[in-house]
């Protein structure tokens, strides 16, 4: 029996604990290895698509949205304390084939970035950690333009509209995020966005 949503933030049971834990342990797994293993076949390649317009790398670079970028890691949170059971194990299924469908994308369309690593200042330290994980390749569609996508549009309830617009507020964010820290182009968002949707509706 399917269990109503919440119009709110609530405390899970451990119900829903074995649920988000089971689900984000595999999203791990599958991602690390999708995510890597893309990453690593497109460094082989000698030839990248280049999925951008010139114009486009006159985006100014501003290094503190690097935090509103990694702020994706708490997002992650909030499916817990939103969503019930059976709405965790469906964006759980929805997470995963997001993520093998944007693989093989990857694998078929590597792309290249048109940014060049530019002086973060203070905030250097992040982005070189940052640059160790995100190789320049698996950039069309965003995955993290994907996830944060499927989960808002999970989270979002529109009933409760003081949180509704809290959500809202934090996607805007970190889709200029993935632009602003040069991480992403600007084909890439909408890609991310309509393969989180395809996902939502394929599996429900």
């Amino acid at each position: 029996m399917q269990t109503k949503k919440n119009n709110s933030f609530s405390l899970p049971d451990k119900n829903r604990l074995k649920i988000y834990f089971l689900w984000i342990l595999g999203l791990d797994v599958v991602f690390v290895s999708i995510y890597g293993g893309m990453n690593y076949l497109a460094s082989l390649q000698s030839f990248h698509y280049q999925v951008y317009l010139v114009d486009e790398l006159k985006i100014p670079f501003i290094p503190f949205f690097i935090y509103l970028y990694l702020s994706i890691s708490f997002l992650f949170i909030i499916p817990l304390f939103r969503l019930t059971p059976d709405e965790l194990h469906r964006m759980g299924r929805q997470a995963l084939l997001i993520t093998l469908t944007a693989g093989l994308v990857f694998y078929l369309f590597p792309t290249v970035s048109g940014y060049q690593k530019t002086d973060a200042g203070i905030h250097s330290f992040i982005f070189k950690i940052v640059y160790l994980v995100d190789r320049p390749h698996n950039l069309f569609p965003s995955l993290h333009v994907a996830y944060t996508t499927l989960i808002i549009t999970s989270a979002v309830t529109w009933t409760n509209y003081k949180i509704d617009l809290i959500l809202w507020i934090w996607y805007l964010f970190i889709l200029s995020s993935v632009l602003l820290v040069h991480q992403h182009h600007l084909a890439d968002i909408p890609a991310g966005i309509l393969l989180a949707h395809f996902i939502k509706r394929l599996v429900k």
